[in-house]
């Protein structure tokens, strides 16, 4: 292969990664909004401005409803990039359509499915950081959050 050509080739796995990485965050704030958009229209906005800790009691900083609501679609935007990039990545390596399909799809299921003891702390942390596991308040609002 000529020299010259590489550069090009960098320059076009790079493009496409970032075009499916736009594409996730694209997607999630599409259906974030027409999520948010739902549920104003059918709740309206009343409880907004309420104290977190009416919902949710074990967390011990001030926000309210409102910020809450937000810090989850901002996790659910983060969750998807990461899972998108890490499919992308797995598809670069697999060079498989199915495999890829059938890896991320066992994934997210067993993630569902299985629990892992607290005992095994490292596995349970690791775990809980999967992309169908991570979006319970207890995982974002807990105590084993960053």
């Amino acid at each position: 292969m000529p020299d010259h050509i590489v550069p090009f080739l960098i320059l076009c796995g790079i493009l496409r990664n970032f075009a499916g990485i736009s594409f996730a965050i694209g997607t999630s704030l599409l259906l974030s909004a027409f999520a948010a958009v739902l549920s104003v229209c059918i709740y309206r906005t009343d409880g907004f401005d309420a104290m977190f800790q009416l919902i949710f009691a074990q967390y011990s900083y001030p926000l309210t409803a409102c910020q809450a609501v937000l810090i989850v679609y901002g996790c659910v935007i983060v969750t998807s990039v990461i899972f998108s990039t890490v499919v992308m990545l797995l598809s670069e390596i697999l060079h498989s359509n199915i495999a890829t399909l059938a890896i991320t799809f066992g994934m997210l299921i067993l993630s569902m499915i299985c629990s892992i003891p607290s005992q095994y702390r490292v596995l349970a942390q690791i775990w809980d950081w999967l992309p169908s596991a991570f979006l319970t308040p207890w995982n974002i609002f807990g105590s084993g959050s960053l």
